[in-house]
Parts: structure tokens; sequence; C-alpha cells
């Protein structure tokens, strides 16, 4: 058994990206034959989840590790939510290395991400023996 450890760098805010949105994430690119992935965005992130978490970040914007200094307001709407998984997505690790090389929101087809496996996450996901410790920083 191999034990990876996924973890998000960071800016000391909110972490949107959930185990169960990890486990889904890592099932994909195990199915996938491709390194380049385009996931639906509502596949990742079902939609009570989202409204969920608009509740959390909205009712708490007054506090630091609820505000997101990429995106210019208080109240934050779904669209917002795109943003910060992207970015989110964007500075995932696996052990120091980024698991993406590039993740982009395609509002154009649908709010679907596409994202490129680096080959340290897509060797991690392909390897059956691996197992996955999800960390994320410490909110204070």
């Amino acid at each position: 058994m191999i034990v990876y450890k996924l973890k998000f760098v960071g800016d000391g805010e909110f972490i949107i990206i959930s185990p169960p949105i990890l486990r889904r994430l890592i099932e994909k690119v195990k199915k996938s034959s491709e390194k380049e992935l385009t996931v639906e965005f509502d596949h990742l992130f079902p939609r009570p989840y989202q409204e969920y978490l608009l509740n959390v970040i909205n009712s708490n914007s007054d506090e630091p590790y609820f505000s997101y200094e990429y995106i210019p307001k208080v109240l934050l709407d779904q669209n917002d939510l795109f943003k910060i998984a992207e970015h989110q997505l964007e500075e995932m690790k696996i052990e120091d290395v980024n698991c993406f090389d590039t993740v982009r929101l395609l509002k154009k087809r649908g709010n679907v991400l596409e994202m490129n496996c680096s080959n340290s996450f897509w060797t991690a996901c392909k390897n059956s023996e691996a197992v996955f410790q999800y960390s994320n920083p410490e909110p204070f």
C-alpha cells in the first residue's frame, strides 16, 4: 500500500473541496484513459452542496477565513463558487507537486471543469494500491 498526501497550500481560506469531492475526482481520473479530464461542475459539487457552501460562506463573510481575495465582493453566488473551486484545484498538491498542470472552467460548455493531470497525480490515481490522505491548512 502506498499512501499519498493530498493537500491545499495556502491562503488560509475556507476549503470547499471536501473528501467526497476528492474521491469523485480520483475515481474520474482512474477511469480515464487520458490525462486531460472534462468534468461537469454539478457532478463534483452537487447542487445541495453548492447551496450549503454559499450559506456557510455568506453567513460568515465578516470572517477573514471565509473571504477570498480574488473575489472582490461580500456576498458570493454560484459563479463565485466556480472561481473558488478552480483556484483551489489549481493549488491542490500531491506530496509537494501540483495535482493539475491546468484547470479551466468552461462556462460556455455548461459549467465544465477541464483539468490536465500532472504526471504525479495521474500515476498515483492509476496505482491500484494507492491510498489518499487529505489535509488542508489550519484556518487560524
